[in-house]
């Protein structure tokens, strides 16, 4: 199961005229796999005065959400900054100025096209700009509501030829709908023998735009004419009405767009094509032919009916889960732990952390122990399961890859075994050892954790002493800069006469190496905030 929030100014979802953007994340969220909530200022779930972040966590109350949908992210404080993976869709981007702009202060982690062009385009726009915090961009070609826009027979048909959609649009490209703008005029030189009219635009905002009224009311024009004019506009876009229209059982007039290429010939099958190159005459002509030869006409409706199977809203919605299903694989986490003796702070990790998340990251957890009777334990426990992604690994953190010895520790001291180290001097082991096979824990991740450069990595480390090959190896070989999160103890270098721990606090100084305090055998209460750390990291990694 999904839980998406679709985050929207209530006054938008009321009068915005066109509904297609609405009824996509209706679809979406009447899917069996969602589940959906609607928030934002104006709605009954949204309290005004405090933040985005305090109203979603309000909402959710502590569970999982895989998905924030933002409309106008802009205009709603906070969006940039939220511990959600955000997401912007557009149904049209080729104000390039504006469309980046938006996608950079928003800071969205998933962007959706709904025109194939657009989604080329941007692959290299996006790529060049090289904005880390996207961590998809992909396409969800338009679709339309088959509940709404369909065949309906009992309308009488009022036009042989009727032109739809908004006529004299001046944009940032000029006339928008050039081929719109040139029937304008020409369909009143089509022959009188034949009805003809320009069904006009009723305007972007009504106040009851939400019952759906002027949908069925747009369907049912549609219905009311013989072929319907329509055009791609100058972006040469696959705009909703080449969906809309076939889908009413009504043959389509227009230009062919620039789309995908399994769609482009698809398209031609249904398509009654007239376009900028024709002449008046042409144009004329081509409409005159379909309307004459009804047999020819039919052969265009019933493969245009064929044709929108694919792009109801349900197909939308099937669409949109397929990449909720991909984004968690492009969210992976690795978690590391160095020293577990008996598994506290794994069992808590796996537990808290990334079994819950399990729909939304992909990851991975490696223990590692320098006692053979500990590591033993711990991977009878654990590789059974591999449902908990858990490797165990018997091995010393060192800066040798040769057997080297592990001292034990002095059982009147420590009972319950804790403490046991790789050097002798350690103040509370004694001259009993078992001999380990050491590892350079940078050179293992590098043969071992593909791509780790790529993922979220979080490091616990309480390895008695061996911290100091461990940060010292970090630091020679550049790897700090990806573990966002350490959690341990640390001070066991104190612990070895050996070692300077002078040199070894500077080292840590240095190089800003914040170890969050993580026990979980003893004086818990000291630990830091481990969910509410890991959860703001996260968030900071994803829009690097």
């Amino acid at each position: 199961m999904y839980r998406v929030v679709f985050l929207i100014n209530k006054q938008y979802f009321d009068t915005k005229m066109s509904r297609v953007r609405f009824h996509s994340i209706r679809a979406l969220f009447n899917h069996n796999n969602v589940e959906g909530i609607y928030t934002g200022p104006g709605w009954d779930n949204w309290i005004s005065t405090i933040s985005l972040q305090a109203n979603l966590d309000n909402i959710l109350k502590g569970r999982e959400c895989h998905l924030v949908i933002g409309y106008k992210p802009l205009e709603i404080h906070g969006f940039a900054d939220i511990s959600y993976t955000t997401c912007v869709r557009y149904n049209e981007m080729y104000d390039k100025q504006w469309t980046l702009k938006e996608i950079t202060e928003s800071k969205a982690n998933v962007i959706i096209c709904h025109h194939y062009n657009d989604y080329k385009e941007y692959i290299n726009i996006l790529k060049n700009k090289k904005l880390n915090h996207i961590k998809c961009l992909t396409w969800i070609p338009h679709s339309a509501e088959a509940n709404i826009f369909k065949p309906k027979p009992e309308i009488e048909k009022k036009y042989d030829v009727a032109l739809v959609g908004a006529t004299n649009v001046q944009t940032v490209l000029g006339e928008h709908y050039p081929l719109r703008a040139r029937m304008y005029e020409l369909i009143n030189k089509i022959p009188k023998k034949y009805k003809c009219g320009v069904i006009p635009h009723v305007g972007g905002s009504h106040l009851d735009a939400h019952t759906d009224k002027y949908a069925h009311d747009f369907a049912n024009k549609i219905n009311s004419a013989k072929i319907i004019i329509t055009d791609s506009g100058i972006p040469k876009s696959r705009f909703g009405k080449y969906i809309e229209v076939p889908m009413c059982g009504v043959a389509l007039a227009g230009d062919v767009y620039d789309d995908h290429p399994k769609d482009v010939e698809q398209l031609k099958s249904f398509l009654i094509d007239i376009n900028m190159q024709m002449s008046d005459q042409e144009i004329i002509n081509r409409l005159v032919y379909y309307l004459e030869n009804n047999s020819k006409r039919e052969e265009k409706i019933k493969n245009g009916i064929e044709y929108t199977k694919d792009f109801t809203q349900q197909r939308y919605a099937e669409r949109f889960i397929n990449i909720l299903s991909s984004i968690r694989i492009k969210n992976r986490v690795n978690y590391f732990d160095l020293g577990l003796h008996t598994g506290l702070e794994l069992k808590y990790i796996l537990t808290h952390i990334l079994t819950p998340h399990k729909k939304v990251i992909d990851f991975q957890a490696y223990g590692f122990e320098a006692s053979k009777k500990f590591a033993l334990r711990l991977k009878e426990q654990y590789h059974p399961q591999p449902e908990l992604n858990t490797t165990i690994i018997h091995k010393a953190i060192s800066n040798t890859e040769d057997n080297i010895k592990l001292y034990r520790v002095n059982l009147e001291i420590q009972p319950n075994e804790v403490g046991n180290s790789i050097f002798r001097t350690k103040n509370n082991v004694t001259d009993e050892y078992e001999e380990v096979e050491g590892i350079i824990f940078s050179k293992w991740l590098k043969e071992n954790v593909p791509d780790y450069e790529e993922h979220f990595n979080i490091l616990k480390v309480n390895i008695e002493g061996a911290e100091w090959h461990l940060f010292n190896d970090m630091v020679d070989n550049d790897m700090l800069q990806y573990f966002p999160v350490i959690l341990g103890a640390g001070h066991d270098v104190d612990k070895v006469s050996e070692l300077d721990s002078d040199k070894y606090w500077k080292l840590i100084k240095d190089n800003n190496i914040n170890i969050h305090r993580f026990v979980a055998d003893w004086r818990t209460e000291l630990n830091a905030n481990i969910s509410e750390i890991i959860r703001k990291e996260f968030k900071l990694w994803k829009q690097k």
